[in-house]
């Protein structure tokens, strides 16, 4: 293990220390308390990073226009919120990993690290977990067929709820009348939002990142749509573009 690890373990984790230099105890080397304090401190650093901006944010928030002065505050509540959960969540992977080394610690005997056997580390003192299923963001959507793949009978889908997290489309345009349904001739897929006013956006693709959004959006500028442009949403609300990309570094991992 390296060395940084373990002085970035000292510091996390006051309760633990070293007998003597070169003493560590085994359980440092487990990956499931590596990988649990690697993940609170990742967690950590992430809502350190959000609190800067919200710094940022709130010194210049004085010397603002007044027409960006409310997008800021929105900004601020937003960024702060977010930077609480990432912290709590942090606080319970450090919580996990102390709990490991309690467990531990009554039945692992300290040694120096060229001494300890393989015999001293038995599989039934590690802690019982139960595996967890990863859920992986839905990835970018986006193509050109050769027909509109809309219909009378399968017609453009309207008001479908967003995934969470930052997600990018591309407004093909705003209408205050219906549609027909193969107005978008062969994009895929295209989806509606019907606004209070009863006018309706369309929109195609949907893409986890501004890199994949901006990629598209060029063809379908080629494809025909010249006003066409890439908007952000976050946690199924819309945001600025900019704030998206700032925040897809830290959200959509």
């Amino acid at each position: 293990m390296c060395q940084l690890f373990k002085v970035l373990v000292a510091v996390w984790f006051p309760a633990v220390c070293f007998a003597q230099s070169g003493t560590v105890p085994p359980y440092f080397d487990n990956p499931d308390y590596q990988r649990a304090v690697k993940r609170a401190m990742t967690l950590l650093m992430q809502s350190d990073s959000l609190q800067r901006m919200v710094e940022i944010y709130t010194d210049s928030l004085q010397t603002a226009p007044d027409d960006n002065k409310q997008v800021l505050k929105v900004t601020i509540r937003d960024d702060n919120a977010l930077s609480v959960t990432l912290r709590k969540e942090a606080d319970e992977w450090f919580a996990r990993a102390n709990k490991f080394i309690a467990e531990h610690r009554k039945t692992v005997s300290y040694k120096p690290a060229d001494a300890v056997a393989e015999e001293d580390i038995h599989p039934e003192d590690l802690p019982k977990q139960t595996p967890q299923a990863s859920v992986k963001p839905a990835g970018s959507e986006f193509k050109i067929l050769a027909a509109s793949p809309y219909s009378a009978k399968n017609p453009i889908p309207t008001d479908q709820p967003l995934p969470d997290g930052v997600v990018y489309k591309i407004q093909l345009g705003a209408f205050s009348k219906p549609v027909a349904m193969n107005t978008f001739k062969g994009l895929s897929p295209v989806s509606g939002e019907k606004l209070p006013s009863g006018v309706v956006k369309y929109y195609v693709g949907l893409f986890r990142t501004n890199a994949e959004a901006e990629k598209a959006l060029r063809e379908v500028k080629q494809y025909g749509y010249k006003d066409s442009f890439v908007v952000a949403f976050y946690n199924k609300k819309s945001i600025i573009l900019t704030r998206a990309v700032q925040l897809e570094k830290i959200v959509n991992q």
